[in-house]
């Protein structure tokens, strides 16, 4: 990779972090078997979904939760006295995938098991 392709991708990178769901929410959606959005056209490679329980666990978290209104934004990692730590969705799939690029995803805001994982 040339010096100004890891420029970009680095710039692209904190772009996108700082952005976050704003970026990913306005995307358009995709089907997990294809990662092919809407109009046919590729976004992303799709890895998997997230395994948060063992996530937390290895942060040495007790277990994991996802509180009411039960949506994707509701998932906390639980410490042994019982409180409630937030979740880096992005550590996740990093972590889960092995892949510094990996990204979180959801397919479905109200659904909070429809977290995933891709690369762009």
């Amino acid at each position: 990779m040339t010096r100004t392709a890891r420029t970009l991708a680095v710039a692209l990178l904190g772009l996108t972090l700082t952005l976050g769901s704003a970026v990913a929410a306005t995307a358009a959606p995709t089907t997990a078997d294809t990662g092919v959005s809407a109009s046919g056209t590729p976004r992303h490679e799709y890895l998997g979904g997230v395994d948060l329980k063992a996530f937390c666990q290895k942060l040495g978290f007790a277990d994991v939760t996802n509180e009411d209104p039960h949506t994707v934004w509701t998932w906390y990692c639980v410490k042994d006295g019982g409180g409630l730590e937030d979740i880096n969705m992005y550590a996740a799939c990093q972590w889960q995938y092995n892949k510094q690029w990996a990204k979180p995803d959801y397919w479905d805001e109200q659904n909070e098991f429809s977290w995933y994982c891709y690369l762009d």
